[in-house]
């Protein structure tokens, strides 16, 4: 059984069976699930809420929640576009294919470039990586699945007391830093008794060649 009820400053519900299954407030706020919905369109669900968008009854969009996530999900092999628009036709601004990949600026990402930026005409593209510590900095890492430290690019923060050292790691070894214009490879900070822009430190006088050679 179905029924409406609506009443002059009072909300407008849909109920089947007894229960109510639409409800539009006296403030214009449309229901379903719920009975006091929080925006003009409020979905609800005891345990999970998806909305569903389909063309031709096939291949649909979902948007939802569950008590896993909140999803964004495409249903068929098609990428998930965000744009913008200050008239009808849209700007395509951030592309996520089907395989995964995600393009910024471009529609086209390359082969295996899990993430792609393309900057503006006239400018250079820039990727900001800042923390919010001045006495820390921010860091790179590279590596594998079963291998988080690979390699590590560190660029200390202005009040972290390395003089704007820049560091590289790679796999556990500290291999090079770059700090006030110079190159220090096996040293953290700058010899001011050696004074050149490649410093080369080692434990002993072959450990810190800079070239050595030997025969195979």
């Amino acid at each position: 059984t179905y029924g409406l009820n609506a009443e002059s400053n009072s909300d407008f519900t849909i109920k089947k069976d007894g229960a109510e299954r639409l409800c539009i407030t006296s403030a214009g706020l449309v229901g379903i699930g719920t009975t006091v919905p929080s925006s003009l369109l409020t979905l609800n669900n005891a345990s999970s809420t998806y909305m569903t968008l389909k063309r031709a009854n096939a291949n649909h969009f979902q948007v939802g929640t569950d008590n896993a996530g909140h999803y964004i999900v495409g249903r068929e092999d098609k990428p998930i576009i965000f744009a913008n628009s200050a008239s009808s036709a849209y700007t395509e601004r951030v592309r996520i294919t089907s395989g995964g990949l995600v393009g910024i600026n471009t529609d086209t990402p390359g082969t295996n470039h899990n993430l792609e930026i393309l900057g503006n005409a006239s400018a250079y593209a820039v990727l900001n990586v800042k923390s919010q510590s001045l006495g820390h900095g921010s860091s790179l890492e590279l590596g594998a699945v079963d291998d988080d430290n690979y390699g590590v690019i560190t660029q200390f923060a202005s009040g972290a007391g390395e003089s704007g050292r820049m560091r590289f790691i790679a796999g556990t070894t500290e291999t090079m830093n770059l700090v006030g214009g110079r190159v220090l490879i096996g040293e953290t900070s700058a010899d001011t008794d050696l004074g050149g822009a490649l410093q080369v430190v080692g434990a002993d006088y072959g450990g810190s060649g800079i070239l050595q050679a030997r025969m195979a």
